[in-house]
């Protein structure tokens, strides 16, 4: 009698064993997924509130949006300085208060169809970002002045 009460109990010793063993793996492979999961909502969250963000400029520059469309566009101005200068000026001033310390970024404009149709891409921040493997990115597409803007947002770890 004693013998298979000593089996029952190894046996729910084991048992035991492979549900906290089972736990801890599962638990190690969530914080990977959840940790790329965050990563992939915040720069989707960044890239919409740089989008929004007023720039201070009136007119044509009055968001970031407005000046993201009108980068695009070759010989037009904001005041003194073109709208290319501005969005560059107003992304790394952002991007120092928001954008985390331990992270990169580039941010791609480019027309749509560009390629046939003209107009330039501009890119801003690491450009070496592009190539990483891990890597996270945001898409939006802007609608102003009759063309669309691909927006794209890429951060990564430094």
């Amino acid at each position: 009698m004693f013998k298979s009460q000593a089996e029952l109990v190894a046996l729910v010793m084991v048992m035991i064993v492979f549900i906290i063993i089972f736990s801890l793996t599962s638990l190690f492979k969530n914080n990977t997924r959840v940790s790329d999961e965050y990563y992939n909502l915040y720069a989707h969250n960044l890239l919409l509130s740089l989008i929004r963000t007023d720039t201070g400029y009136g007119g044509i520059c009055k968001s970031f949006a407005d000046t993201i469309a009108c980068a695009i566009t070759t010989n037009v101005n904001c005041g003194t300085k073109t709208c290319e200068e501005i969005v560059e000026e107003d992304l790394k001033s952002l991007a120092g208060k928001v954008i985390k310390e331990n992270m990169d970024y580039l941010l791609i404009i480019e027309p749509e169809g560009w390629e046939f149709f003209g107009g330039k891409r501009i890119e801003i921040g690491n450009k070496a970002l592009a190539n990483r493997e891990k890597r996270w990115s945001a898409n939006e597409k802007i609608m102003k002045k009759g063309s669309n803007v691909n927006v794209k947002l890429i951060i990564g770890l430094k």
